[in-house]
């Protein structure tokens, strides 16, 4: 036999296309994370009112602020 031919017959077998401890996680990790929303999900729910009742209030003051000549992101410099 070449050589050529003596490498192909020794080339190493190709991985395992199956990773069983990737499923096994996977299949763990996704109940638990619905587990959470159902028992967190009314906090979750406050969160977003409160969230949303807030941008609400920065966007009516940031017209006000915007009259007054002033960018409601505007940054002050530090003081040195």
């Amino acid at each position: 036999m070449t050589s050529l031919a003596s490498l192909a017959r020794a080339a190493a077998a190709p991985p395992s296309a199956f990773n069983g401890l990737f499923y096994a996680t996977v299949a763990t990790i996704i109940p638990v994370l619905f587990l959470a929303i159902a028992v967190q999900g009314q906090f979750l729910e406050e969160l977003l009112a409160l969230y949303i009742a807030s941008t609400r209030r920065v966007r009516s003051r940031g017209c006000a602020i915007q009259r007054s000549g002033r960018s409601p992101l505007s940054v002050r410099p530090a003081h040195r």
